[in-house]
């Protein structure tokens, strides 16, 4: 197994510092340490020690491939952000591992892999996906169903259900709006494939250790699920318990773990497969130790634990005992391995605060308007302390200090206080992160020191250089408003002898453009999926949302990124260290500079073998979407700048307005494709034929 290195240890990002909310499907609120119920087992109380964000892998990196799933089926449903019932934060994030399992790694179709995900998971569009795979199922293959959400039991007790995106918390709605677990059990097993249902969901209706998933209603208890005949159920937590996040990790943890043991961190007798029984117990194991507060015991029902779901897994998991050690080290400094929201925290509402029984009768000579006053004072005092709890998490204080504060002064306001014990634990929670980040902070400006000292080495070359300058903005990015970090920033971005292309300036007579570089190609895919990786940048419309998107496109890593906003480009362009293009800057690189050029080749009339355009009425090229970036050289600029003209149309900025140039893989529309033209769309929209990509001021002469 690998290890982890000193450096993975001691970086630790803001996202898994818990800039994301924190309630998970059924997961418990952050309470104090419970004894184990009499009688119970010490290995079946899964337990947290400590509260330290830990280094998962990243799972959205593909796996080796394995095949074997080439006549699989598979549905994936994921709810991140229900209408009416807690966020699931890290659900989508596992749901899109797992279809790059399914596509990638098994090689199974992506036309037989359904993909729901939020608004898109109701139980009609559930149901109906079902039958969709169950319709294409084959004898002797896999259905396979992943779930990740929340669950809840039905008013029987005999059930369990699969809450949808836009059920409210009645025992109605519930009921209405929610995919039965028989009934999914049903479609299933009514194909002659054999089914694997994965439900990252618990059905005891438990959202924590004090609250349901009803609300104002007794809560509703489990007495039994329906066995299955044939299918294969991997299930997060036990009838009576709840599931969470993965352990200092911001995302569900069943769905991950299993996903990991897929991927080979399972296999425990290292025979090459990973069976039933195997890869629950791989989530067993790495739960049980790092988990506190809350009892998760991951299940199964088979009627063969040994069958074998892949073969040929080698991929090495993460240190466990090392994870151990590094959530015990954390504990020390009472950090919250869920991770801390300091956006999301407690709030309370108005009529809570102001909420007051002094009325004894109703008649108007019965108010007793000296309680009335005394009430008036614990209410806007109450309300003072709330308010600037609001204004602290609106100020964009990265240090997390200003919402320590606010939390703090309200715990220590005199009774009646009827909020005390929440806000001091909300205060603790805080003074935890700001402590943690304090470390971080620490750990980024010795990395800095090392830094500068390496660009200083004469035998290390710029590219050497470059590497070093991005591995420190990956592990330091979020640090965005820290100085060294700018300083970093500041640094990459002169270092552009390799990567970028110089466009020489020229001042004389009606000339007065400076030189600058840009990109040689536009933004792909891959490098944009960098930046909502680092969270700086928000996940576009993808291929799911529109077939036209190269985001989440199996084999669309090297296509240009498009269906982004001109607001999305930017933030793209800020993260690597750039910016978008003038209009003056795109039209002079085009046009050669004075050459004046009337496409970016020269003067012969565009066509497919300089660019990748709509002709005769077949969009792309006769492809029907955009090609690899750089693939039609013989229209490149006289700099040797790809796809100037044709594949997406590129954001800029006009004088007054932003506007696209060099026409697209979608129309052919000769006027458009000419180095001038321009066409002013929307800042907003964000289209299937647009793109972009980013300049950069010219090179220091220190370097």
């Amino acid at each position: 197994m690998n290890t982890l290195t000193r450096r993975q240890s001691a970086l630790v990002t803001l996202a898994r510092l818990g800039l994301v909310s924190t309630l998970m499907s059924c997961q418990p609120e952050r309470s104090e340490t419970q004894a184990p119920d009499n009688g119970t087992p010490a290995e079946s109380v899964v337990t947290v020690q400590g509260r330290m964000p830990l280094p998962w892998p990243d799972l959205s990196e593909d796996a080796p491939v394995l095949g074997g799933g080439e006549e699989d089926v598979a549905l994936i449903v994921a709810i991140q952000d229900y209408d009416y019932a807690p966020s699931i934060p890290g659900a989508i994030d596992n749901a899109e591992s797992w279809h790059r399992f399914f596509t990638h790694t098994l090689k199974v179709p992506a036309t037989r892999v359904a993909l729901l995900e939020d608004e898109h998971a109701t139980r009609e569009t559930i149901r109906q996906s079902l039958g969709d795979i169950a319709s294409m199922a084959r004898p002797g293959r896999r259905a396979w169903f992943v779930f990740i959400g929340h669950g809840a039991p039905a008013q029987n007790g005999t059930d369990g259900l699969l809450v949808g995106a836009d059920a409210r918390r009645t025992p109605e709605s519930l009921e209405s709006r929610s995919m039965r677990h028989s009934e999914v059990l049903e479609q299933l097993e009514g194909t002659a494939a054999q089914p694997i249902v994965v439900l990252d969901a618990c059905f005891s209706g438990r959202l924590g250790a004090q609250d349901d998933i009803l609300e104002g209603v007794q809560p509703l208890r489990l007495v039994a699920l329906r066995k299955p005949e044939t299918a294969v159920v991997m299930t997060a937590a036990g009838a009576d318990e709840y599931a969470g996040a993965l352990p200092g990790g911001a995302r569900p943890a069943f769905s991950y773990l299993v996903l990991g043991a897929l991927r080979g961190w399972g296999d425990a007798n290292d025979d090459g497969k990973v069976t039933v029984s195997e890869a629950v117990k791989y989530a067993q194991g790495a739960i049980s130790p790092l988990v506190h507060g809350r009892r998760q015991t991951p299940e199964f029902v088979a009627a063969q634990p040994d069958q074998v779901l892949v073969t040929n897994a080698k991929e090495d998991g993460p240190d466990l005992g090392e994870m151990v050690r590094l959530a015990a080290r954390g504990s020390r400094l009472n950090l919250n391995g869920d991770g801390l929201t300091l956006g999301e925290l407690p709030s309370f509402a108005l009529d809570e605060i102001a909420r007051s029984d002094v009325l004894e009768g109703s008649e108007i000579g019965a108010i007793d308007m000296e309680k009335e006053r005394e009430a008036e004072k614990v209410w806007a005092r109450l309300k003072e302390a709330t308010d600037a709890i609001e204004v602290a998490k609106l100020s964009g204080d990265p240090t997390g200090r200003k919402q320590a504060k606010a939390w703090c002064d309200l715990a220590e306001l005199p009774d009646p206080n009827p909020h005390r014990e929440r806000a001091h634990h909300a205060c603790k929670e805080a003074q935890s992160f700001v402590e943690q980040r304090r470390h971080l902070v620490e750990a980024m400006r010795r990395d800095k020191a090392i830094v500068e000292q390496f660009l200083e080495l004469k035998h290390r070359g710029e590219d050497d250089k470059l590497e070093v300058l991005k591995s420190f903005l990956r592990e330091y990015g979020q640090l965005s408003r820290e100085p060294e970090v700018i300083w970093v920033r500041q640094r990459k971005e002169r270092l552009f002898s390799t990567g970028m292309t110089k466009v020489e300036g020229y001042h004389k007579g009606r000339w007065d453009q400076p030189s600058f570089y840009m990109d040689p190609t536009e933004v792909t895919v891959s490098a944009y999926a960098e930046c909502v990786t680092a969270g700086h940048c928000s996940v576009p419309r993808s291929h799911d949302d529109d077939e036209r998107c190269n985001y989440g496109w199996q084999g669309g890593d090297r296509h240009p990124i498009n269906c982004v906003s001109f607001e999305a480009a930017s933030r793209y362009c800020e993260w690597a260290g750039k910016a978008l293009p003038t209009e003056q800057q795109w039209v002079w690189a085009a046009q050669g500079g004075v050459q004046e050029r009337t496409y970016p080749w020269g003067g012969a009339p565009p066509d497919c073998t300089h660019a990748v355009i709509g002709v005769g009425g077949k969009p792309g090229c006769g492809e029907g979407r955009t090609w690899a970036v750089g693939s039609k050289s013989d229209g490149d600029s006289k700099d040797g700048i790809h796809d100037l003209a044709g594949n997406v149309r590129e954001w800029t900025q006009g004088e007054d307005q932003v506007v696209t140039h060099g026409g697209s893989w979608e129309f052919f529309r000769l006027g458009e494709l000419r180095n001038r033209a321009s066409v002013a769309i929307g800042a907003e929209d964000a289209r299937a034929d647009v793109g972009f990509r980013c300049v950069s001021k010219e090179r220091s002469e220190e370097l």
